[in-house]
C-alpha cells in the first residue's frame, strides 16, 4: 500500500471548509440572477419581429458571363460586392440569392 496508511496524506492538515455559506456563494447568485435578467431583456427585444423571406422581383444575370468571375446583378438591381463565393472561392451562382450585409448584397455559389 505504500509508506503511508489508508486515509493518510502527506502535507495535507485539514483543507475542508468550514461552512457551506461564504462571500462567493452570494457573489455567484447574484451574477446569476443578473444574467438570467440580462437574457430576458435581450429576447424581449429580439422577439419582436420574425424573419421572413422576400420573393424575387425578378432574374439574377451575371454581367459578364464569359469571365471567369463575373459579378451579379440581382433582381433589386444592386450588384454584388463579391466576384468569388466567400465559401469555395468559386464562381457565383445566379441560382442562389444573395445575403444582404450592411445593405449590400454578397452572392454564393
Amino acid at each position: 500500500m505504500g509508506p503511508f496508511g489508508r486515509g493518510e496524506v502527506p502535507g495535507v492538515l485539514n483543507q475542508r471548509r468550514s461552512s457551506r455559506t461564504s462571500v462567493t456563494m452570494a457573489a455567484m447568485r447574484g451574477r446569476r440572477d443578473a444574467g438570467v435578467l440580462a437574457l430576458a431583456v435581450v429576447l424581449a427585444a429580439c422577439g419582436g419581429r420574425p424573419a421572413e423571406l422576400v420573393p424575387p422581383i425578378g432574374k439574377t444575370e451575371a454581367l459578364d458571363p464569359d469571365s471567369p468571375f463575373p459579378k451579379l446583378r440581382f433582381a433589386d438591381g444592386m450588384l454584388s460586392i463579391n466576384d468569388r463565393c466567400p465559401v469555395t472561392k468559386r464562381k457565383l451562382s445566379i441560382h442562389f440569392p444573395p445575403v444582404y450585409v450592411n445593405g449590400q448584397p454578397i452572392g454564393f455559389c
